[in-house]
């Protein structure tokens, strides 16, 4: 799991796919999500922190010899709209460290 500073989901419902990716380190180097929220095994919670902050989580159930908990390495992306205090929307996209899933 990972957690991430941020912003309120209901900021922008319409505007945002998926606020939490599981991504898969390519051979090439480069991350292909593999996962988004709308699967079973990640789950994405939301907090309110503070007065005006939040706290969002990842969370990606690994099952041993589930087809979802391939052996590599991967890392989470937490997205979504901060509103200031005139209502404008600003995006927002952050990334967690890689951690390694084994077989």
């Amino acid at each position: 799991s990972a957690i991430f500073a941020g912003a309120h989901p209901k900021n922008a419902l319409t505007l945002v796919s998926s606020f939490c990716d599981v991504q898969k380190l390519g051979s090439n180097g480069a991350y292909t999500t593999v996962l988004t929220d709308a699967h079973w095994d990640l789950r994405y919670r939301w907090e309110r922190y503070l007065i005006a902050e939040s706290k969002n989580t990842c969370e990606w159930n690994i099952r041993k010899g589930g087809r979802t908990s391939v052996a590599g390495t991967y890392r989470f992306v937490h997205r979504g709209y901060s509103k200031n205090l005139l209502g404008r929307l600003t995006a927002y996209e952050g990334t967690s460290n890689t951690f390694t899933v084994t077989a």
